[in-house]
Formats: structure tokens, sequence, C-alpha cells
């Protein structure tokens, strides 16, 4: 069981994936429904990415997941238990770290049309919106059936956002 708790400092450490991967896995099913996520940019597997995991004391208190690219670093899933504590912001700010260390100088991130809390997030970030990708969630759905017509929030999800980050 992964104990998800709201983050009450800044004290927070950061370990591969890999420490906890089979904890992770569980955890990537019961967000996404499957082991898989399908995006434009491709089908991905929790079991082949890379990925931070952020810790408070013994607690996981969130996770990205990440694909590096020849020109480029792909966050395929950002997850943050504890809203407006800086969780996301920190595990962001590692893999600018890593993108920086392979020599890349860019970070996309694809949301959907319904996560107005993600879209707001990348864009106070810095992230600016390249393109929305016109039904691609319904091509996706057609792959992945589980993935809902309707998100939490009562819209109806359709359409993918890209974003990027420039690195300076």
């Amino acid at each position: 069981m992964i104990a998800m708790t709201e983050n009450t400092s800044a004290d927070l450490s950061f370990t591969n994936i890999e420490d906890v991967r089979p904890l992770i896995v569980d955890l990537f099913k019961s967000l996404w429904g499957s082991e898989e996520m399908i995006l434009s940019t491709g089908t991905y597997n929790i079991n082949d990415l890379d990925g931070l995991v952020a810790h408070q004391g013994e607690d996981i208190v969130g996770i990205v997941t990440y694909d590096l690219k020849p020109e480029l670093l792909e966050i395929i899933s950002l997850n943050s238990f504890s809203k407006q504590e800086g969780i996301g912001t920190s595990l962001l700010n590692q893999l600018k770290e890593i993108a920086r260390s392979k020599g890349l100088d860019t970070i996309q991130v694809i949301t959907t049309n319904d996560n107005l809390d993600a879209q707001k997030f990348y864009e106070y970030l810095g992230f600016t919106k390249i393109k929305t990708i016109k039904g691609a969630v319904d091509e996706a759905r057609k792959k992945k059936p589980e993935i809902p017509i309707l998100a939490d929030n009562a819209m109806e999800i359709h359409d993918e956002i890209l974003y990027e980050l420039k690195l300076n």
C-alpha cells in the first residue's frame, strides 16, 4: 500500500522510480486503468518509463514519469498527492536538471482539454501552449476503451494540449 499524505514541509527527497517500481505500477493502474498510457506521441508502458518519486519521510507524495528522446524530455505523467505544496514544481525542477545533464534544452508535456488545473500549472511554470491536437483522446480511446468520455469535472475529454518549456 502506498501512503499518500499531505506535504506539510519543504523537506522532500527524490528516488529513482526503480526503487519502488512495483508500487508505482499498481498506482499507475489505479490512476490510468492499466499499465499503459496512450498519447499522440506514442503508447507508453509504466514498466519501461524512467521516473522520479518524491518522498516526505517514508511517504510517497509525488511521481513523475518521462521519456528521454534525442531532442527533448517528454513528461508522460506527473502526479502530486497534495495540491499547492510545491511537490509538482519540485519534481519539475528535478526534470530540468536531468534534461540539462543530457544536453537537452526542451521539456514537453501533453495534458487533456478537461485538465484545467494542469493547464494552469504548466502555464504558471513558464510552459508555452504549442498546439491543441483535436480528437487525440478519441483516437486513444479506440485502443484503450476504458479512457472515460467525461472527466470528474463533467467536461468531455476529446483533445490533447501540447505544452513546451525551453530551458535557458
